[in-house]
């Protein structure tokens, strides 16, 4: 059974979360899209614009965050009535005009970090064919109700 590793400064490759594909978008995936300096936020949606860091930092916390299943409870009204658990493993996306907070629902997808940085170079055909193969994949792992997947980027 296959299972991610978190990032550390001199790893040649590394693990990328990918979000499943949903009616109003395709899957995407936390990839350093401004730069692998720029500041990236990540973690509890609760806690949205807490935690910025630079694009290595932020995936290793995402990482680790999964791996550990990390989570913690919030008060997610006005009036402190509604609770909501919230986990760890999470990033935003602010390609869009309402920014929303994803998650590894659809699995990860093994990459070389000389494709991360500085900047990003990996093309939409090649995280495209990643894609596919974690779709073709039988392997699976159960964790907080969803199936794992792992793919190499090649």
């Amino acid at each position: 059974m296959s299972t991610i590793t978190v990032y550390q400064p001199g790893d040649t490759t590394t693990w990328i979360p990918v979000t499943k594909q949903t009616k109003v978008a395709p899957p995407r995936a936390f990839l350093p899209l401004q730069g692998a300096s720029v500041d990236y936020q990540h973690g509890y949606k609760a806690k949205q614009g807490e935690l910025n860091a630079p694009f290595f930092t932020a995936l290793a916390t995402i990482q680790r965050g999964w791996l550990d299943n990390t989570s913690a409870v919030f008060n997610v009204d006005q009036k402190n009535k509604d609770e909501e658990r919230q986990y760890l493993a999470g990033w935003l996306d602010l390609g869009i005009p309402q920014p929303s907070r994803l998650s590894p629902t659809k699995g990860w997808v093994k990459v070389k970090c000389a494709d991360l940085a500085p900047h990003c170079r990996l093309t939409y055909k090649q995280l495209g064919d990643a894609l596919d193969a974690l779709d073709a994949l039988d392997a699976s792992a159960p964790l907080r109700g969803t199936k794992l997947r792992f793919a190499d980027l090649k």
